[in-house]
């Protein structure tokens, strides 16, 4: 799905990878401020940026939904899925856990529960 999706601006680019190990290396492009999750609290980012993250990850997310032929949803979408490069551009990662909607249906049911949850 990351190859796919490497194309939208709002999605991390994934630039290679190595299979030499057990488990195969995947290499992403430089995000220089992290994830949107580092900025909680005390480093909380303007207002003005944390628009500009929602618009870019809510562009992504239909990007997903209506760019391929079957539509895709994104099942793990937290803060710590969501990267920011040197300008603040928001980057949408991690599709490990996403689902296909299958052709002729309007919707998807998936085999276990995914995601996180606070109390």
């Amino acid at each position: 799905m990351s190859t796919q999706m490497s194309s939208h601006k709002n999605v991390l680019k994934l630039l290679g990878c190595c299979l030499e190990f057990h488990v195969p290396l995947l290499v992403y492009e430089y995000v220089e401020h992290g994830t949107f999750d580092d900025h909680r609290g005390i480093h909380s980012l303007l207002w003005k940026i944390r628009l500009k993250v929602a618009i870019g990850i809510a562009n992504a997310i239909t990007y997903l939904h209506t760019s391929f032929p079957r539509p895709t949803i994104c099942r793990e979408l937290t803060l710590s899925s969501m990267f920011l490069d040197k300008d603040f551009v928001p980057k949408l990662c991690n599709f490990a856990l996403s689902l296909s909607i299958p052709e002729g249906k309007t919707h998807a049911t998936g085999t276990s529960v995914h995601g996180t949850a606070s109390g």
